[in-house]
């Protein structure tokens, strides 16, 4: 069957699931613009921010051996700020991840611990 990847691809632009064509040679021949989306690969958003910095909408991965230990004292609720949203992680688990940098979410957090922590000290 042959087929035109410009006509094809405005045919997978219309689909509302993420859609990767890869040929025999696993090389991405085509993907739709909610697989851009979903892999932040949109290049009207321009070529990117330095180095050492994150930006709302970033994929995050994050692959560690110790939750907790050699990462900067990360837990497992800081994951949330990425979508993370298992309760079943634990500090000190071996973790692998992939999410994406929403500031709404990471902004939810910070408010909310904040509130904890002021209606806890106000208790004491």
């Amino acid at each position: 069957m042959l087929f035109n990847l410009n006509q094809l691809g405005i045919f997978t632009d219309m689909m509302k699931e993420g859609f990767i064509y890869v040929d025999k040679d696993f090389r991405i021949k085509l993907y739709n613009k909610r697989a851009k989306e979903i892999f932040g690969i949109d290049k009207s958003m321009g070529i990117g921010h330095p180095a050492g910095s994150i930006k709302n909408g970033d994929i995050v991965i994050i692959g560690d051996n110790c939750l907790g230990k050699d990462d900067g004292s990360l837990i497992p609720e800081s994951l949330r700020k990425i979508g993370i949203w298992d309760n079943n992680i634990q500090s000190k688990d071996l973790f692998m991840g992939v999410g994406l940098l929403r500031m709404t979410v990471y902004n939810l957090y910070i408010n909310i611990t904040i509130k904890m922590r002021a209606l806890k000290s106000s208790s004491h």
